[in-house]
């Protein structure tokens, strides 16, 4: 009897297409040599644009990947733009392992990989969501990937206000949208997700509103204000108003409590306006945003022609519309007067307030209130914590994706105040000599703001970053005037990023132990003793002259000031100078300085330098790397930087595997 069972190859070729699509790539590959029709189907761009869409979902702006979509799939070689793609993961997942395992030459690794931008996000995510907590350098692997990955943002940002320098009419949802770049550890949508975020509601208000046309300026302001209100899109509860992730867009516009604060209301209303064909903008009004809304020229706001009065005929009142979306009411010129009256302006000093406020300062406001936030509060990121269903019970998003990081607020709060202060970008003829020291203080605070950011976290992949944007603002050859700010300030980053990368070249020293110390591993081979209410056994310290008790890698607490930390180097005596010692009255401690002195990262992300009688070794059950996500856990500040310096967590031996070993190559 004939065999009558159908074959695969039978099937139509839209089906065979639509199978193929769910092959992996490099499956595909292995089908080309199977048999022809195979292989021509596999030639049709539109299974491989789809692999292009499934395969990643970031991409560098330079692909003008949105664009190529919404062309015909023939105008793209889209198997040859995904065979680009997966060399390059290639050689950054090379890249990003060396930078791993070795310090010498990390910078240049991690550089490569910044500098390809987007293209670098999925491997860089996929590093640390996928990373086991059973890995070899788990601890290494997701702080080299997160650091890196904040690079990639960060750069991101900077590249969007460089083209606001540009353009001071670039739109304002990135501007403002590219802070949330530095503040949010992900993001919650790319600035491209803003933007299409933005023309959602506006396409909703206008579904809502088919007479949209037809209305006037003031119509369309209250229709507004009240689509805003209805959707909670404004405002923010008074419990929750200082909370530093309200000065991001995305949290109100994609939150379950939807909190913003009278800024990020103001932005929201100016970019569904604008979008809808009303002109808002927001005003120069201090302590309060608010909106000026203007209507078409030649009508007045409730769509009356004027075009033939006289200018000094029409009440500002027919032509000028302050709208507080905060509070989603419209506002008189009256109570607008008094409030700059209580505030203690001068009437001769109210004019600009009444005024739109350009894009630049909305965005310097918008650091201010990010460094005002964080001196009332301090950098604890409790203060900062996106709740865990703040996204919804439905959200994708990864809990890493909800915590708000003070550290990169701050520094990117004090670049903004460099980037566009008046003190480094105005001749010194346009200064109001009044407000000079206060810019002056202004600037002087964010560059030490940025200096310190670099130092204790980005000094690692911000090199270049700094180099491109920060530094042509201090140079004193783009300056007219001999005496301008900047010239010290441009030594001074310049020298800052010159010893971090001799330091990248290698360690200036090896610090070797004794060979005895260097053969013993296990605890019980030295003498020992239990620290007090801890049931511990450790090695006690040896009285040996010029030895070093304690590893890379012991976990301990201070014994003065009861932090935890970690040790991630050391010196068989103080190695700082002179005036650090007397500044920190080294030489009233019982051993003085020719004790051992240790290099620490403390649970508070910062870094010191410990004598050894003060270091308390302690034991602890289990190490929960889980809470380097998880704010209040009392690991969670520890484990948010132990990877700089260590690869896991030895349970067995109690303390962190040293990745630090070219410096000190017996721990």
């Amino acid at each position: 009897m004939e065999h009558t069972s159908s074959r695969f190859l039978d099937l139509p070729d839209e089906i065979l297409q639509s199978v193929l699509s769910f092959v992996p790539v490099q499956g595909l590959t292995q089908c080309t040599s199977t048999c022809q029709r195979l292989s021509r189907l596999l030639e049709y761009p539109t299974l491989w644009r789809q692999k292009c869409k499934d395969s990643y979902r970031h991409w560098d702006r330079r692909h003008e990947f949105t664009n190529r979509l919404n062309r015909p799939a023939t105008s793209t070689d889209w198997k040859a733009l995904l065979k680009i793609r997966m060399q390059q993961d290639r050689v950054m997942q090379a890249d990003l392992d060396s930078a791993i395992s070795t310090q010498v030459g990390r910078l240049g690794r991690l550089s490569n990989i910044i500098h390809r931008g987007y293209d670098s996000k999925d491997i860089l995510i996929a590093n640390i969501d996928e990373t086991s907590f059973d890995a070899e350098d788990v601890l290494a692997r997701k702080y080299w990937s997160g650091e890196t990955l904040g690079a990639v943002e960060r750069s991101a940002a900077l590249n969007e206000w460089q083209q606001l320098r540009e353009d001071p009419e670039y739109p304002l949802e990135r501007v403002l949208g590219a802070m949330e770049l530095f503040i949010v550890n992900r993001p919650v949508m790319s600035l491209d997700e803003l933007s299409a975020h933005f023309d959602k509601l506006a396409g909703m208000f206008r579904a809502e509103h088919p007479d949209l046309s037809y209305k006037s300026a003031r119509q369309k302001a209250n229709d507004l204000n009240a689509f805003l209100r209805l959707y909670n899109l404004t405002g923010v509860n008074e419990e929750d108003y200082g909370r530093l992730q309200n000065n991001c867009i995305s949290v109100a516009l994609c939150s379950v409590g939807h909190p913003s604060l009278p800024l990020i209301s103001c932005v929201i209303f100016c970019c569904i306006a604008k979008r809808i064909g009303l002109k808002a903008e927001p005003c120069n009004f201090p302590m309060h945003v608010c909106c000026i809304v203007t209507p078409p020229h030649g009508l007045d706001l409730d769509g009356f022609d004027i075009s033939t009065d006289a200018a000094s005929m029409v009440d500002q009142t027919r032509t000028t519309l302050y709208v507080d979306p905060f509070a989603g009411s419209n506002l008189s010129i009256n109570e607008l007067s008094a409030r700059l009256s209580f505030y203690g302006i001068p009437s001769d000093q109210r004019a600009h307030c009444f005024e739109p406020c350009s894009t630049i300062d909305l965005l310097c406001r918008t650091a201010n209130n990010i460094r005002r936030f964080l001196r009332e509060t301090g950098f604890a990121y409790e203060n900062c914590l996106l709740l865990p269903d703040a996204f919804g019970p439905d959200s994708a998003a990864p809990q890493d994706y909800r915590l708000v990081n003070p550290w990169r607020a701050n520094y990117g709060a004090s670049m903004v105040t460099l980037l566009f202060g008046s003190f480094y970008n105005t001749s010194m003829t346009d200064f109001n000599r009044n407000d000079r020291f206060m810019e002056m203080m202004q600037a002087h605070q964010a560059l030490n703001g940025m200096h310190k950011g670099f130092e204790m976290h980005f000094k690692y992949t911000d090199c270049d970053i700094i180099e491109k944007y920060l530094l042509p603002i201090f140079s004193t050859s783009q300056r007219n005037e001999l005496a301008m700010p900047g010239q010290e300030e441009h030594r001074v980053v310049a020298k800052m990023l010159r010893d971090v990368r001799e330091e990248d070249l290698g360690p200036t020293a090896i610090r070797r132990r004794k060979q005895s110390q260097a053969t013993v591993d296990e605890p019980e081979t030295l003498q020992q003793m239990t620290w007090p209410n801890s049931g511990t056994t450790w090695n006690s310290p040896s009285d040996d002259d010029g030895t070093v008790a304690y590893r890379v890698g012991t976990l301990f607490q201070h014994k003065r000031y009861r932090y935890y930390g970690a040790i991630c180097g050391w010196n068989k005596t103080c190695q700082q100078s002179q005036e650090w010692m007397r500044r920190m009255n080294v030489q009233s401690l019982p051993r003085g300085s020719t004790q051992a002195f240790y290099h620490v990262v403390a649970d508070d992300e910062s870094e010191r330098y410990v004598a050894e009688e003060n270091i308390e070794p302690v034991k602890i059950p289990r190490l929960a790397y889980e809470a380097a996500e998880i704010p209040h856990h009392p690991q969670f500040g520890l484990l948010r930087i132990a990877g700089r310096y260590f690869r896991r967590w030895d349970e067995i031996k109690n303390t962190f595997v040293s990745n630090v070993r070219e410096g000190w190559p017996d721990d």
